[in-house]
């Protein structure tokens, strides 16, 4: 092959400190705008393909089924006196808007249910933590209100059994 020749420029040795040392400081605002930028990619993922029904308009437009009542959202203050924060009929702090669109909600379905001479009412819904047990304790309370069932309201963990609830 033939003959090789090495010219050597300086002696090896080990550096003192890495060559590419690259700072704390850059490092760390690095990771955190990587971690931001992922964040918002999530987010934004699961607002394109999750599909929560946010309006009647929207029900309509997804399904057949027809919006009976809107209910809602119930906020109690941070600082409440009362200390009661049950979503209950029997909790006087809620405003009126929340009874009454408890008392339309079940006026249309009995209505439904005369119509249809169902007897069994099921209270469900695709995820937990919508408010389901909430909903069917409220509807309890105002039936045995206007004389349906012979126990009506009967969930304690919504404040059935209390003084206030002997009317």
């Amino acid at each position: 092959m033939g003959k090789i020749d090495f010219e050597m420029l300086s002696e090896p040795a080990v550096a003192s400190e890495p060559y590419n040392q690259s700072g704390k400081v850059r490092s760390i605002l690095l990771g955190a705008g990587a971690g931001i930028f992922v964040a918002i990619v999530i987010c934004g993922l699961l607002a394109l393909f999750i599909k929560n029904v946010r309006s009647t308009e929207e029900m309509k437009k997804i399904t057949s089924v027809r919006c009976l009542a809107h209910i809602p959202k119930v906020r109690f203050k941070a600082r409440s006196k009362s200390g009661d924060v049950r979503v209950s009929l029997l909790n006087k702090g809620l405003s009126s808007e929340y009874s009454e669109s408890i008392r339309v909600l079940l006026t249309r379905i009995l209505s439904s249910m005369d119509r249809n001479h169902a007897k069994v009412l099921l209270v469900t819904s695709t995820i937990a933590g919508e408010g389901k047990s909430v909903i069917a304790a409220n509807l309890a309370y105002k039936l045995g209100k206007y004389g349906y069932g012979k126990y009506g309201y009967g969930h304690r963990g919504y404040g059935a059994g209390k003084e206030e609830d002997q009317e």
